[in-house]
């Protein structure tokens, strides 16, 4: 049984970031052509200087716009992915429960718990980045393009939060931590600071083994 869509609250929050592109795109059509314009409409000779003020704020919003685009169309491949999981997840037996973007104080919300019926619970993180993950002196990296890259943020202190505030929260007995790369190739056998971390292709069985 599952609980509420996954991906629904990235999805409204690329939707709030295009809406807000359109409006830097807005203000930087207008403050640029005002001047001109003014100038036009009531046939005034303005000197060249106050023709163009309006330009490098022009830019400023137009960079502004295509900024929050890109975190808008990031938004959109983290939506992607948690639904792609969440379409895996149908494959677990009927007597399962998972439950989408729980919303938890302090850390926004939960990307999907899982509840076996043997009273076992996970706290999944839903990582949409591409590559292969690795581990290195306790640490995540992903090889992209030849290159070792590490994330912009840390990921295993993030989930390691969530699942203790939700095992907090819920008064349960223990709730594992785990991230799970939709996109990205990953065998990582052992956990990572006590993060189980899997890719999509991996979970269902991951879960049903523990569970």
């Amino acid at each position: 049984m599952s609980l509420p869509n996954a991906g629904r609250n990235i999805r409204a929050l690329a939707r709030s970031r295009r809406f807000d592109a359109l409006l830097y795109f807005i203000f930087a059509v207008g403050v640029a052509a005002a001047p001109f314009m003014i100038a036009t409409v009531l046939k005034l000779k303005l000197p060249s200087l106050v023709l163009y003020l309006g330009l490098p704020m022009a830019a400023f919003a137009l960079l502004s716009a295509r900024k929050q685009w890109q975190r808008a169309d990031q938004a959109d491949q983290g939506a992607q992915g948690e639904e792609d999981v969440e379409r895996l997840l149908q494959k677990l037996p009927p007597e399962w429960i998972t439950e989408f973007n729980h919303p938890m104080r302090r850390v926004g919300d939960i990307d999907i718990i899982v509840r076996s019926p043997r009273g076992r619970v996970w706290a999944i993180d839903v990582k949409s980045h591409r590559g292969t993950v690795r581990v290195q002196d306790g640490e995540l990296y992903r090889k992209v393009a030849g290159q070792d890259r590490s994330f912009e943020k840390n990921f295993l202190t993030a989930v390691k939060k969530q699942a203790v505030l939700l095992r907090e929260s819920q008064e349960l007995r223990y709730v594992q931590p785990v991230i799970c790369f939709s996109h990205a190739v990953c065998f990582l056998p052992e956990k990572v600071q006590g993060v189980q971390v899997v890719s999509a292709d991996q979970l269902v069985n991951y879960l049903l083994s523990e569970g």
